[in-house]
């Protein structure tokens, strides 16, 4: 719901959905009657009076309108674009929802086998370190090898190493999420 609510694109495509329903009502608009009315007043003194009282005073009202009948069916071809037009601008904004729905649940899996590498690579390398160490007390003990220590730390550095990257996978797969969900993205509107 978060995505759904912060992803800059989804809200665009809302804006665009109202956009165009305003353009269905213009349309619709189009094909409804046109009326105008105006107004008026006059004053009128007279030439050869300069008496103030002596004014003649008038108002004018004027009312026209117009109702296009006969327009070849134009004005509900428009209505029935801006319709299909308000159809796809829906369809488009559904499918982007699923899309970051899709999004954010492949985040959330990746995030979540990232967590899982890191407690396996966490248990990897204990077991590396632990390894060495007995290596290192048979040589001390005269019971090993100096090649069972170099094999026990080369075994412990690739564990190290393995456990550095599934950190990094990790988050990197945070990050994605943060940004698959908006999280990271205040906008106002």
């Amino acid at each position: 719901e978060q995505a759904k609510r912060n992803r800059p694109f989804l809200k665009q495509q809302r804006v665009n959905v109202l956009n165009q329903i305003e353009q269905v009502h213009v349309a619709i608009g189009s094909w409804l009657p046109n009326v105008t009315a105006n107004g008026g007043g006059e004053w009128l003194s007279s030439d050869f009076n300069s008496s103030f009282g002596d004014v003649s005073k008038g108002w004018l009202t004027t009312v026209t309108g117009s109702w296009p009948i006969w327009d070849s069916g134009m004005a509900l071809g428009k209505i029935q674009q801006q319709r299909a037009l308000l159809s796809e601008q829906k369809i488009t904004y559904d499918d982007d929802v699923r899309q970051v729905e899709l999004e954010v649940q492949q985040a959330a899996t990746n995030l979540q086998q990232s967590r899982e590498t890191i407690i396996a690579t966490e248990k990897n390398l204990e077991t590396a370190a632990e390894a060495l160490r007995l290596a290192k007390a048979r040589l001390d003990a005269g019971a090993g090898v100096q090649l069972d220590v170099l094999n026990a730390q080369v075994q412990l550095t690739t564990a190290q190493s393995t456990y550095l990257q599934a950190l990094f996978s990790y988050n990197s797969n945070l990050a994605e999420f943060d940004r698959a969900t908006g999280t990271q993205s205040t906008y106002r509107s």
